[in-house]
């Protein structure tokens, strides 16, 4: 438990006053697109926090000690450990090493600053968030990458302005989740026009929030979050949620196999279905040489940004599975690239750092799961930006790249877990703050 002479007011949100660390959590959040270039992109943000780290550990190191944020820091220490003693062994050159380093300690120092500048305090994290979404105005007028002018919606627009609808229904609904339900026809038509431009992973998560959202306020679904705390129960509806993912995935299909969501997206599908293992493999085919580069070196990994064409060379396996391959365009990849594919945190962190890399995006994968959970059984004020957050996460973990613009996106996205997990389980009591005791009924 928390020092209990420490200050409510300075952690629980319920101070009226708008002061300076509300301003800092925002300013925190404006300027997280913008960037230096020192090797790698610096963002402003991260230097704002790096400056700031030192005084909130000094002033608000208690906070330490709640849930699982030793836990993050000592596994993200250990994949940090991983990946430098990789990079040595293989004699990865310095620029890479750099980088890679960077991408770890960063991702540390960044969710560290934040989550003693803003938690527990509601207001604090919403102004962050906020922050974030308006962050993409800068971004695009003074430093749009290559991602976003190719394809705004998916690589920016697309995501804010789900998180957008998220925060309105947070600012007009903080004590009554559930009134926040109408919202979800935002989310269904963000979620339609993501499809139609070929933003499936968005498109999917959106989807996936809107009706968790509606269907937790209805009979059924109140039923389920009373019991979700019963063994087969939880099964059940994890099994459930698998199967309406399922179920998104084969209706997409579906309409663009039938060129209902235009020419590209219908050339594109039936390019990644074509295979054994259908949209799953097809779609994500960087797991084929990933998958070989980890059963090759489990424990010791490849190094960072692992410049290793050899295992690229897997992906020309895709033709005797069924697969249409363009060798062609294969080869300018390869070339062009000239590191093991990936496109997930999980398999990038094991085949770049070794075990310790896989297994802290485990560790946050399960947590995920964990988050959604107790979010569904208890829906807080935050109830929509976590579901969405957390569908998101599953994903990107499973199938995104990560990159430096995903450390700050972390950030908020761990600190908006952990407020979720203390209002959800009531394990910690944070400066006055009483999270809601776990045999409590659920909020209906």
């Amino acid at each position: 438990m928390i020092n209990p002479s420490l200050s409510t007011t300075a952690y629980t949100g319920k101070n009226r006053t708008f002061g300076i660390p509300d301003l800092l959590a925002f300013v925190v959040g404006l300027l997280s697109a913008n960037y230096i270039n020192v090797v790698g992109n610096l963002y402003l943000s991260e230097i704002f926090l790096l400056v700031l780290l030192p005084y909130l550990l000094y002033s608000r190191r208690s906070l330490l000690r709640v849930g699982y944020t030793r836990l993050i820091i000592l596994l993200g220490g250990a994949w940090l450990l991983n990946q430098i003693i990789t990079d040595l062994y293989r004699g990865i050159p310095i620029t890479d090493s750099i980088k890679g380093w960077a991408l770890i300690a960063f991702l540390l120092s960044d969710f560290l600053a934040l989550y003693l500048l803003v938690f527990p305090n509601t207001r604090r994290i919403a102004l962050g968030v906020l922050g974030l979404v308006i962050s993409l105005v800068p971004h695009i007028l003074l430093q749009p990458s290559s991602h976003i002018l190719a394809d705004p919606w998916k690589f920016g627009v697309g995501e804010s302005i789900a998180l957008l609808t998220a925060i309105v229904g947070f600012y007009l609904y903080k004590d009554r989740p559930r009134q926040s339900a109408w919202l979800i026809v935002a989310l269904i038509l963000i979620s339609v026009f993501s499809f139609y431009v070929r933003s499936r992973a968005l498109g999917g998560f959106t989807l996936l929030t809107a009706f968790t959202v509606w269907f937790r306020f209805t009979y059924i679904g109140r039923s389920i979050a009373s019991r979700i705390n019963n063994f087969m129960v939880l099964m059940w509806s994890f099994i459930f949620s698998l199967g309406l993912s399922w179920g998104i995935i084969q209706a997409y299909g579906y309409m663009a196999s039938l060129g209902y969501l235009g020419d590209d997206a219908y050339y594109i599908y039936n390019l990644q279905s074509s295979g054994d293992f259908g949209i799953l493999l097809g779609g994500r085919r960087e797991w084929l040489p990933a998958i070989h580069a980890i059963l090759d070196s489990p424990f010791m990994g490849h190094g960072s940004y692992a410049r290793n064409t050899e295992y690229g060379q897997y992906l020309y396996e895709l033709t005797n599975m069924g697969y249409i391959v363009n060798n062609d365009q294969l080869d300018k990849y390869l070339a062009a690239r000239n590191f093991i594919p990936t496109h997930s945190h999980l398999l990038q962190g094991w085949v770049w750092a070794g075990l310790a890399g896989g297994f802290f995006w485990l560790f946050i994968l399960a947590l995920t799961f964990h988050v959604l959970v107790g979010a569904y059984r208890y829906p807080n004020s935050f109830f929509m930006i976590t579901m969405f957050l957390g569908f998101s996460s599953v994903w990107a973990v499973l199938f995104s790249p990560f990159t430096n613009t995903g450390r700050l996106h972390w950030a908020f996205v761990l600190v908006i877990f952990l407020y979720t997990l203390i209002n959800s389980f009531g394990s910690v009591s944070v400066a006055g703050y009483n999270p809601i005791s776990s045999n409590q009924s659920p909020v209906s």
